[in-house]
């Protein structure tokens, strides 16, 4: 070995960076295991655990070949402490890795110090290596000869872990055995992207024939007429939803930033009451990374191979999953799960797939709604099928709407027009007694976690900005809700609210404002913000904590 030329060295140490690799894929499946919430059978999470082993092995040789470049360095060194040094630098690599992106996270909630002490820890790793790999290569050196190799005994060791792994998945405790029997069950679908003009029990002249939730309407269900989103962004929107909290209280008030952990998510709330809890996802703003996952023990976002952590980071962001394929998912699940208390929410992205495809017309549109609205009926028919739609709560809404060319905007979500912030809502309240069919008072979709820990008689938030919303279905409440609502424009962050039929705007970097008197003005066209101070000067006022906030956040 001392007579090896820096490139045989480099050679030697990248060739044994495989079984470095599949060591680090090995611990990875382990950690699949414990925290992947996918709903895959053992022979699929086989498949998983190999995958993640072999690519992390060959991903290790490649960390050996550009870490090689310290052979470059360390030319003067003895050959076993030079190639050593190599693969304590290679291991030190791969758990950065996986260790970086953590950390990362840990910046963002404002936590340095944790941080600090995870980025510093592969450090620890690289003198375990190093003191080992010398060791067993100066007797290497010396000619002693081992009965296993070392990368044999790594791909071993890796496949242990792996079928360690497999087993672990097997016993994975998916919720609902805490739960009292025939307690009642909450499922929620969102929708991003749906106008509340193409839900006829919402807009009469709606373009797409929604018969499932049009039946559900007029059928013992409540229409909540003019339901509002406090903001576009689908994560935002779906983070509300799931808090309780306006976007300026959760602070995701822009898809890539994600629903942090010390904010409590209703599935957490019915997990710890015992639920069954599944989530069921269609789009990457629901994914498994934007934190809207916690608290649900089956989360199902698709792309198996995309968690396999490397591959995760290489393979292009998955398309928006068909309604059919979400549903299939939530089927499966309900079978198994259809005898438990549960709570399941689900998300059909086929509107929201509309967007992304340029040139699709209005009639293009309204074929996706009607795509959402079968799906949504195959859901409710499902429930039939398995004895639990009599004890379900079932909430049906937009998350958000879609501009279709009005003022200008085709096929984004800039600005807080009425086409973007008003949503439908429906929901079908079984064993509830309700005075009224439809709800005229303006409503928030922070109202809806509120609404189903009520139906479920749960106090599960300490902080929510929600109320029930079937205290106005009952008549126990008849007051609209006024929103703050936070967007975007040209890439800056803007700040409005809907109140008492008034829609006011404002661009905090410049103090552009906007005021719509919406009764005589529907469409916004009218700007009135220069003929009327006093409202403005009262909108203000309303605003100003939230103003503050939106500052404090966009820093």
């Amino acid at each position: 070995m001392y007579e090896w030329t820096r490139i045989q060295r480099w050679r030697f140490a990248a060739i044994r960076c495989a079984g470095l690799g599949a060591i680090a894929g090995g611990v990875e499946a382990v950690s699949q295991a414990l925290s992947l919430r996918l709903p895959l059978s053992s022979g699929e999470f086989a498949g998983l655990a190999v995958v993640t082993v072999l690519v992390m092995a060959a991903f290790g040789v490649v960390v050996g070949l550009v870490t090689g470049v310290s052979q470059l360095l360390l030319g003067g060194r003895a050959a076993p402490q030079a190639v050593s040094i190599h693969l304590g630098l290679a291991a030190t690599a791969l758990c950065l890795v996986y260790l970086g992106p953590a950390a990362a996270g840990l910046l963002a909630e404002d936590r340095q110090f944790a941080a600090l002490l995870m980025v510093t820890t592969p450090l620890s790793l690289f003198f375990v290596v190093y003191f080992n790999a010398h060791y067993f290569l100066r007797r290497y050196d010396l000619g002693v000869e081992y009965r296993i190799g070392f990368l044999p005994a790594a791909f071993a060791f890796a496949g242990l872990l792996a079928i360690g792994a497999v087993g672990t998945s097997t016993f994975r405790y998916t919720g609902g055995a805490g739960a009292l029997a025939g307690d009642p069950n909450v499922v929620i679908v969102s929708v991003p992207g749906l106008r509340r003009d193409h839900v006829r029990t919402t807009w009469g002249g709606s373009p797409a024939a929604t018969d499932a939730v049009d039946a559900v309407a007029n059928g013992g269900g409540v229409t909540f007429a003019d339901a509002v989103t406090p903001t576009p962004v689908t994560r935002g929107s779906h983070a509300t939803v799931l808090t309780g909290l306006h976007p300026l209280r959760h602070r995701v008030i822009a898809e890539e930033q994600p629903l942090q952990r010390g904010f409590r998510t209703l599935a957490e709330v019915l997990d710890r009451e015992g639920y069954a809890t599944g989530g069921f996802v269609a789009t990457a703003a629901a994914s498994g990374d934007s934190g809207l996952s916690q608290g649900f023990r089956t989360y199902d976002e698709g792309g198996l191979w995309r968690h396999v952590f490397v591959l995760g980071r290489l393979l292009p962001a998955a398309p928006v999953r068909d309604a059919d394929v979400v549903v299939d998912g939530f089927e499966a699940w309900l079978s198994a799960h259809a005898a438990l208390p549960l709570f399941a929410w689900i998300e059909l992205g086929d509107v929201a797939r509309w967007e992304h495809e340029d040139g699709v017309s209005r009639t293009g549109y309204a074929a996706e709604v009607e795509a959402v609205d079968a799906a949504y009926g195959r859901i409710r028919e499902l429930l039939a099928e398995h004895g639990v739609a009599d004890r379900t709560l079932v909430l049906f809404h937009g998350a958000h709407g879609q501009m279709l060319g009005e003022h200008d905007v085709l096929a984004k979500r800039e600005g807080l027009w009425e086409e973007l912030v008003r949503v439908p809502l429906v929901i079908e309240a079984p064993g509830q007694s309700l005075t009224t069919d439809r709800v005229e008072a303006q409503v928030r979709l922070m109202d809806i976690a509120p609404t189903a820990l009520g139906y479920l008689g749960i106090d599960g938030f300490e902080q929510t900005e929600g109320v029930n919303l079937l205290e106005y279905a009952t008549g126990r409440r008849s007051k609209a809700m006024w929103c703050a609502l936070v967007g975007e424009d040209d890439g800056e962050s803007i700040l409005g609210m809907r109140a008492n039929g008034v829609k006011y705007v404002r661009r905090p970097s410049d103090d552009a404002r906007q005021l719509y008197e919406l009764g005589s003005d529907p469409e916004e066209l009218h700007d009135l913000s220069e003929s009327n101070d006093t409202t403005v000067a009262d909108a203000e006022r309303l605003l100003a904590a939230d103003f503050a906030a939106l500052r404090k956040l966009a820093r």
